[in-house]
């Protein structure tokens, strides 16, 4: 069992580890990461309302790009899974968007990718909101 992280802790490790996609981070270091960067990107919008909030919000978000991938392929490894599993899930959403680009009939096409999407995207918070691997009881043999 790790030590108990501060929420600050975890969100100068979101930045300190920027280009680290080896090891594991725990759920703590994942999720507070997340919520912090939500609520700057809101105060972004609400305080540069006008056109220096398109500015601004892209700029924090290409900032935060990086080391968001970064703890996401950390995350996965914590919980006893490759992250090529969150990329081969993206790949075949963009094929199906491709597709149903291609269909003449497009409407039903996005439609199948938007829901295709929205059930990745629950798989995938659920993965992230996993036990880390050695937290997990183990199963016996018997």
């Amino acid at each position: 069992m790790k030590k108990q992280l501060t929420a600050g802790q975890c969100y100068s490790n979101f930045w300190s580890n920027y280009f680290d996609f080896n090891g594991v981070s725990t759920r703590e270091e994942f999720w507070w990461p997340v919520l912090f960067n939500s609520l700057i990107s809101l105060f972004l919008q609400m305080f540069f309302f006008f056109s220096a909030s398109v500015f601004m919000g892209g700029l924090f978000s290409v900032a935060i790009f990086i080391p968001g991938i970064s703890v996401l392929h950390r995350r996965y490894h914590d919980i006893g899974k490759s992250a090529w599993e969150f990329w081969i899930g993206i790949f075949i959403g963009l094929v199906l968007m491709l597709f149903s680009l291609a269909m003449s009939n497009s409407a039903v096409g996005m439609m199948i990718v938007a829901l295709y999407f929205f059930g990745f995207f629950i798989k995938t918070v659920i993965d992230l909101c996993q036990p880390s691997a050695e937290d997990k009881p183990k199963k016996s043999n018997k």
